[in-house]
């Protein structure tokens, strides 16, 4: 089976600095990513990975929570998910160990009962899905990510953000 995916990384949607610039910026930041959802739709990609950064920081404003939500409901109408792996800017673990929150905590899926891999075939959550292993391990009761997204018999990805290493490792195997 094939699949048609758009890969896209960085956003940094909300960044407002410098300054002087900011409000051009994160219009022109988020003309940017318009035009990713619009590209989607248009090539009917099977699903959207992204991989890092989504937001500036890991406190978004709320626009721009608000402003990814209602470009996450275009998508989710013509059933393309989106997937997120976490980016240094998106948060991270901090000092000992203790994790201070994401900003993909805003907008993605949590999972009740907690599911280590999802099957996007029979399943298409309300929301993003952040694959994030490190936060799955961590926390493995409140569902907040899981290890792994799989297409059935297909495709899997695998991949983990920023963490303990400060490396991005994304793993796609097809069967």
């Amino acid at each position: 089976m094939t699949f048609k995916f758009l890969h896209v990384s960085d956003t940094h949607l909300a960044r407002d600095y410098p300054k002087a610039g900011g409000y051009l910026r994160t219009q022109a930041y988020n003309h940017a990513f318009n035009q990713v959802i619009d590209a989607a739709i248009r090539h009917k990609v099977d699903f959207i990975i992204h991989t890092g950064d989504l937001f500036s920081s890991n406190r978004p404003f709320p626009r721009a929570v608000q402003y990814v939500t209602r470009r996450w409901e275009r998508l989710h109408q013509h059933k393309i998910p989106l997937i997120l792996i976490r980016g240094n800017h998106d948060g991270s673990y901090i000092g000992l160990g203790a994790f201070s929150g994401t900003a993909c905590d805003y907008v993605t899926s949590t999972f009740d009962p907690p599911q280590e891999i999802v099957d996007l075939s029979t399943n298409l959550p309300d929301y993003p899905i952040l694959i994030d292993p490190s936060l799955y391990e961590r926390y493995p009761t409140r569902g907040l990510a899981v290890k792994a997204v799989r297409f059935g018999n297909d495709l899997e990805i695998r991949g983990c953000g920023y963490g303990e290493y400060m490396q991005l490792i994304i793993f796609v195997s097809m069967y």
